[in-house]
């Protein structure tokens, strides 16, 4: 049972920590920070260091909804390999804050929630997603946690597309 309780963390933080050194990820952190840097006016050279600032900007203009589409960032990525941020942005102010306040899960709500896992996601760790799923449950959400076996973070939610749809239509039976 997922909604046994746990601890309080900052889920994104973790993330970010597992993520900062694989490819994927980075390009993950730097539509996040390209996206938080316009949504709160903060100067994204703070974190981002200037050979890879204009290699962010366009990273931060792709979609990411299957493999196709991220190969369209991975020239930019191979740069972020030798060159990316200037600090852990999560260890920087304004950054830390706004990471801080961008935690998923810190203000309640009375709509059920799905949240969707695979096993094989070598992007959103699957451990992190239950401790997050138990935090909201101690919290008093009400979560069902979706595991799937063995689909990739990409993959992930066209795999589950049928299930949530069902799901979403029993909430609107009642």
């Amino acid at each position: 049972d997922p909604c046994r309780g746990g601890e309080l963390v900052d889920h994104l933080v973790e993330l970010f920590e597992v993520n900062i050194g694989t490819r994927v990820g980075k390009i993950l952190i730097a539509m996040a920070l390209y996206a938080w840097s316009e949504t709160f006016e903060v100067d994204l050279g703070t974190v981002v260091t200037p050979t890879a600032l204009p290699v962010v900007g366009k990273i931060a203009q792709n979609c990411l909804y299957g493999p196709g589409q991220l190969l369209g960032s991975l020239p930019g990525a191979l740069i972020l390999d030798v060159t990316f941020v200037s600090g852990r942005p999560w260890e920087l102010e304004p950054w830390t804050s706004i990471i801080a306040d961008n935690n998923p899960g810190q203000v309640p709500t009375d709509a059920p929630m799905l949240i969707v896992q695979s096993d094989a996601d070598t992007i959103v760790a699957p451990d992190v997603t239950r401790r997050f799923v138990e935090q909201l449950c101690a919290d008093g959400a009400t979560v069902e946690l979706m595991e799937l076996q063995g689909v990739s973070h990409l993959d992930t939610g066209a795999e589950a597309a049928p299930d949530v749809l069902s799901w979403i239509n029993d909430r609107f039976k009642g």
